[in-house]
């Protein structure tokens, strides 16, 4: 028998719960208040406490798969894939007009 034996076992939360954390946590630099903030607005109660233990726990699997999963840059430099080659729709807006 080739069962995995699943790095999850014994958490109180999915799994998936916990890798959208971690992954929040390590893909946008977030800090822990900050990710708990998100799952919450989500449904989802934990602490910030239980995040940090689990980045602590799961860095490893999460920062290889964040490196095969990044977007690689554009075949032409002259492109932006972002779609900021646009012209500016409110190119008379200043910061001083916002307030």
């Amino acid at each position: 028998m080739n069962e995995q034996i699943s790095v999850y076992k014994r958490h109180r939360f999915p799994e998936v719960v916990i890798s959208r954390a971690v992954w929040l946590y390590y893909r946008f630099s977030l800090n822990f208040q900050e990710v708990e903030e998100l799952l919450a607005a989500r449904g989802v109660v934990v602490s910030y406490e239980t995040i940090r233990q689990w980045c602590l726990k799961f860095p490893s699997s999460y920062a290889k798969k964040l490196r095969k999963s990044l977007i690689s840059p554009p075949a032409n430099g002259n492109e932006r894939c972002d779609g900021l080659n646009q012209p500016d729709k409110h190119s008379s807006f200043s910061p001083s007009m916002a307030y």
